[in-house]
């Protein structure tokens, strides 16, 4: 059985093929902010009609440029430098909802989630990650693009010209504690705040609810023996513990786990596989959660240091330390 986990080292990821061989996952040539304008290539393309341009590529051995607009990816040629076709990068039909986050969104009639369209939108994001918006896989056969959309981690297939896999790897539906408070007294005249964590995505309505924090880890190898590339998904839910708990912070709603296998086409589709078959998987191969990706921040100050948020005492979940 072949496996490799994710991980990340400097500006490179590395693919670990049974602990033990490993093929790099470069960034290829990207650029973000104000970089561009320091950057004849970068220059070249924004004249060629690349307005709202969050970060480039070359792909090793194609003539072409890969680049990262709003919500849109576009290639362009090398010699001259002009657009030769664009792929507005449109929500994937396979994506996984949170029914928790969905419910909040329809119960309080508040539109948004899951987005129709990928946003490149400057936030913070996990261990920075998009700071360098785009990657060049291989994953398995095949040539793709990674693409890091906030803290969405996209998979484009050059071959197929389309999204192939998606996951959101956080779920950031709470306020810190300051914020939180002054939320609740904004919303009510009198009475204790009743969680410690108030929900964000509620804060411009008049309900007052628990946070909820949410993230996804990945793993990436051929796990079922088949010869046909994998993807595994380790999910997590918290919820916001009460004022009242002696305990400080976050409570595990549920683990989930999922299974996507490339098909014949390339694309990654989800089976219906048992957790406990998946869970075997990972234990075999001795994958604990902070082997899975991202782990490794990319942040100035942070680089090779676990991501604080998905590894945080405060979800008071012993995986997480782990």
């Amino acid at each position: 059985m072949k496996v490799f986990s994710l991980f990340y080292a400097a500006s490179l990821a590395l693919f670990c093929i049974n602990a033990a061989a490993s093929t790099q996952w470069p960034e290829g040539i990207t650029r973000k902010g104000n970089d561009f304008y320091e950057d004849e290539v970068a220059v070249e393309i924004m004249r060629a009609g690349a307005v709202g341009m969050h970060g480039y590529l070359k792909v090793p051995a194609e003539d072409s440029y890969y680049v990262l607009l709003e919500g849109y990816l576009a290639r362009f040629g090398v010699e001259p430098v002009e657009s030769l076709a664009g792929w507005p990068l449109l929500r994937w039909d396979r994506q996984h909802v949170t029914p928790e986050i969905a419910s909040r969104y329809n119960d309080f009639q508040i539109n948004g989630y899951p987005e129709k369209k990928y946003s490149n939108r400057s936030i913070w994001s996990l261990g920075c990650l998009q700071d360098s918006p785009l990657r060049y896989g291989p994953l398995g056969e095949g040539k793709y693009l990674i693409i890091f959309m906030a803290n969405d981690f996209v998979v484009f297939s050059i071959d197929l010209s389309r999204i192939v896999f998606f996951e959101n790897t956080r779920l950031d539906d709470w306020l810190p504690r300051g914020d939180s408070l002054r939320q609740f007294e904004s919303k009510s005249s009198s009475g204790e705040i009743p969680y410690q964590y108030l929900s964000g995505i509620l804060s411009d309505t008049p309900e007052i609810e628990p946070g909820y924090r949410g993230y996804s880890k990945l793993y990436f190898g051929d796990f079922d023996g088949d010869e046909n590339g994998d993807i595994l998904v380790w999910r997590k839910l918290y919820i916001s513990r009460s004022s009242e708990d002696e305990v400080e912070g976050f409570r595990k709603i549920r683990d989930e786990w999922q299974h996507y296998a490339r098909d014949e086409s390339g694309e990654y589709i989800p089976l219906d596989t048992a957790a406990g078959q998946i869970q075997g998987w990972l234990q075999l191969n001795n994958l604990t959660w902070q082997k899975g990706f991202p782990t490794i921040s990319e942040c100035e100050g942070e680089e090779g240091q676990l991501i604080p948020e998905m590894h945080d005492p405060l979800l008071n979940d012993p995986d997480v330390l782990q």
